[in-house]
């Protein structure tokens, strides 16, 4: 057209698209701002946005990206306190080896129990999933309230002639009621997905 927003290619010489020679095909080029927008809007909108959508879709995304990047900043955070738990940084006495240990018993309690809570619990999910997923929510924040807390019980430095033994024991048994509460979230919230 006049403003040059569609091109014309000749189809000499060769068949084109519908099996004529000659005949010419209309392509989009991708001026500036369409280049922009399906680079950076285009991936992150459902096609056919706004008119796919409900109205409040754009407000419902918003937030949703605010949440998850609270949710980023707080992970960081809870994974600064728990290297700090397990002494990385701080305890000259500790090794990677003994951090790797404690995460592994930490997992292992996470699986045991979110077996366990599966088959405990099995059809029950089905009967009432907005319970079943108000109560994933509120494990979830007890879950990361111990994963924050977990490492202030740990003294900065042992008393003279003292050991953490017990402290990392506490410690450890924190993290593992911690991993029990994500893994009856990722149940219990999976479950009642609908």
């Amino acid at each position: 057209d006049g403003e040059g927003r569609d091109l014309y290619v000749e189809c000499s010489g060769h068949k084109c698209g519908n099996g004529r020679r000659g005949r010419g095909i209309r392509t989009s080029r991708l001026w500036p701002g369409r280049l922009l927008r399906r680079v950076l809007w285009d991936p992150f909108l459902p096609h056919g946005y706004p008119d796919s959508v409900p109205p409040d879709y754009f407000a419902f995304q918003f937030w949703d990206t605010v949440q998850g990047f609270c949710s980023y900043v707080r992970g960081m955070l809870t994974s600064h306190a728990l290297m700090k738990g397990v002494g990385v940084g701080v305890d000259d006495g500790s090794t990677a080896l003994g951090a790797v240990l404690v995460f592994l018993m930490r997992d292992i309690s996470g699986m045991i129990s979110g077996v366990a809570f599966a088959s405990l619990q099995g059809t029950k999910f089905d009967s009432r999933p907005k319970h079943w997923r108000l109560f994933a929510d509120t494990m979830n924040n007890v879950g990361l309230f111990i994963d924050l807390v977990a490492p202030q019980l740990i003294p900065a430095a042992p008393e003279r002639g003292g050991s953490l033994g017990g402290h990392r024991t506490v410690f450890l048994v924190m993290l593992s009621l911690a991993r029990i509460c994500f893994a009856i979230v990722g149940v219990a919230g999976g479950a009642s997905r609908r």
